[in-house]
């Protein structure tokens, strides 16, 4: 996106000119860069999965908590009837569940309704917008 008049220019040198060398320099150069970031995006859900897991761990917490942190890394936002089928569980354990981890500050309350509350993982979120300080690469 960043580099989106160069890519327009050196697609039109192709079909124009049929400057193919150009082009795939360019292709590569971004498949590259696009490559490192995903590298270190991958690193940075790891290390908070892991620091997250150990939180439980510590809190001896539901074992069922484990399997719910690694959902949020995959949707980041649930509701207590989500969480009721990821867990297989009753809908006063899934809040239990969802309680606990709210408590742990791994999820935080979306608003203050009382119907369709829904929670969010505000790390998991900033990581995948790029507001995580971990998942800054270095250009260059």
């Amino acid at each position: 996106e960043k580099r989106k008049k160069e890519y327009v220019d050196r697609l039109l040198a192709v079909s124009t000119r049929g400057e193919w060398s150009g082009w795939i320099e360019f292709f590569l150069d971004a498949v590259i860069e696009q490559s490192g970031r995903t590298v270190v995006l991958a690193e940075s859900i790891v290390r908070l999965r892991e620091r997250q897991m150990a939180m439980v761990s510590k809190n001896r917490a539901s074992s069922r908590l484990f399997r719910l942190i690694d959902h949020l890394l995959e949707w980041p936002v649930v509701s207590a009837r989500s969480v009721t089928r990821v867990l297989e569980v009753a809908d006063p354990t899934a809040r239990k569940d969802i309680g606990a981890l709210v408590d742990m500050g791994i999820l935080e309350q979306a608003s203050d309704v009382s119907y369709g509350q829904v929670w969010y993982a505000p790390e998991v979120l900033a990581i995948i917008e790029g507001r995580d300080d971990d998942t800054t690469v270095p250009s260059g």
